[in-house]
């Protein structure tokens, strides 16, 4: 296994897998309509569920020192020699980017594009921002915010990436009543993004917090809910040309107040939505008409916050269980990797991370790519305390190891590196979102 701490002589500008991304858990363990929406407002907490304690996530301290434009932070990535092959790491800044804006909170990558969430720019109204590669070097091509932007509408909570297609979530919009929430997707021609659509639920109501998670395969979305009715829900929408629908309402057979929806991954016609306070994950099925419900995920242990994150690729599936607590201590964490056999769906193994410790948190994120997966550790203090890290892991016939462990040499106490990741092709992408920063790493010369 390696070490790797990632280094860099340069700032470079600016994830879910390459098509989702699945932010921690922010709330509090009571969900639904009386939540009074502190999940949001904070931004802050990684709620660990009504039998453990929450681990506190304060935003931490930046340097301040955000470029004052695009062009300011677009240099080329360092490459350096302590790293395994000359390994190119690349910082992400937003250009207008302020403390506390938590960009990084999600991220996506899909090809040469990155979209990063940051729910708290501009009185937390939100934006996202889309930078592009060219080389080794990443340059912020957009800054995206929706056309009726406010104040507390949390839009960057969560974003997706399919080709020139993005997905962004905003938990907090009051469409359809106070932080009922909506979602909203935005294509990009040539150079230029815009917006081509507002989603909301069928049946929004208050406190909804629609919008909280987000999913894209091709002309899908999937959209997260997961204080609808007091027990969470899942919406599909299809596109037609440039026209979005709704499609159809995905519930579950679990437990109320289980936090459906709080996470949600989508590849073709498979779903996963992860319900942390039920600890559980749910796969669906797109049939002719609608989306059937497969098969309920759950580890023999039901671990604290199970669901908390999820990924699927073809048919394989990974879920966090960020505040599990095991033979690597209180809440040190874990996530599970399930694989399609037929129709049923059987564990193949509970991943711990070599490294992991009480607290860390294993499983604040979690991505796929082929026979690698990504498992984000926000409380990991290899660097200083909640600096964070993300494992890298490789599955060899039906075996998972961990073959890198990756932290910031930049890290700062709460800088939560590992609080969001994606994936796609040999690019991996972590967000650091006490720090307002985000990282590339590309993993062909791990």
């Amino acid at each position: 296994m390696v070490i790797l701490v990632i280094l860099f002589a340069a700032s470079v500008t600016s994830v879910g897998c390459g098509d989702d991304s699945a932010p921690v858990d922010s709330g509090t363990a009571d969900s639904g309509a009386t939540d009074s929406g502190a999940d949001l407002d904070s931004g802050t907490d990684l709620d660990s569920g009504a039998d453990d304690s929450a681990v506190a996530m304060d935003s931490g301290s930046t340097d301040g020192d955000t470029p004052d434009s695009a062009a300011d932070a677009a240099t080329d990535g360092a490459a350096d020699a302590s790293l395994p092959n000359s390994t190119v790491v690349s910082k992400l800044l937003p250009s207008d980017g302020a403390a506390s804006d938590f960009f990084g909170w999600s991220i996506a990558i899909d090809g040469d594009t990155v979209i990063v969430g940051s729910h708290f720019h501009d009185g937390q109204a939100g934006a996202a921002y889309v930078f592009v590669r060219s080389g080794d070097t990443w340059t912020e091509e957009a800054r995206l915010q929706p056309a009726d932007s406010a104040a507390q509408d949390y839009f960057g909570n969560s974003v997706a990436l399919h080709g020139d297609t993005a997905i962004i979530g905003a938990p907090g919009d009051d469409t359809g009543g106070a932080s009922a929430g909506s979602a909203y997707v935005f294509v990009r021609s040539g150079t230029t993004w815009s917006q081509q659509s507002k989603l909301s639920a069928s049946d929004p109501r208050t406190l909804n917090r629609f919008g909280f998670a987000v999913a894209i395969s091709g002309d899908t979305a999937l959209v997260g809910a997961f204080a609808n009715d007091n027990n969470g829900a899942a919406y599909t929408f299809e596109r037609t040309g440039t026209s979005w629908s709704a499609a159809s309402k995905l519930v579950h057979d679990g437990p109320t107040n289980g936090r459906f929806g709080i996470a949600v991954a989508l590849d073709g016609d498979t779903a996963i939505v992860g319900a942390s306070a039920a600890r559980r994950a749910y796969i669906y099925s797109r049939g002719a008409t609608s989306w059937d419900q497969v098969t309920t995920l759950q580890s023999a242990t039901a671990a604290s916050r199970e669901g908390n994150s999820v990924d699927i690729e073809g048919d394989t599936a990974i879920v966090g269980s960020p505040a599990e607590t095991n033979t690597n201590g209180s809440r040190a964490g874990a996530a599970y990797v399930y694989v399609r056999s037929g129709a049923t769906w059987p564990e193949e193994q509970q991943l711990l991370g070599d490294e992991a410790t009480g607290g860390d948190n294993f499983g604040s994120a979690v991505a796929l790519a082929g026979e690698r997966a990504v498992v984000g550790a926000v409380g990991n203090d290899t660097v200083a305390d909640n600096a964070g890290a993300a494992y890298l892991l490789e599955r060899t016939g039906t075996t998972w190891t961990t073959t890198t462990t990756l932290t910031a040499s930049d890290g700062t106490a709460s800088a939560f590196y590992g609080f969001s990741a994606s994936f796609s092709g040999n690019f991996m992408a972590i967000g650091a979102s006490g720090a307002d920063a985000a990282y590339i790493v590309p993993l062909g010369s791990l």
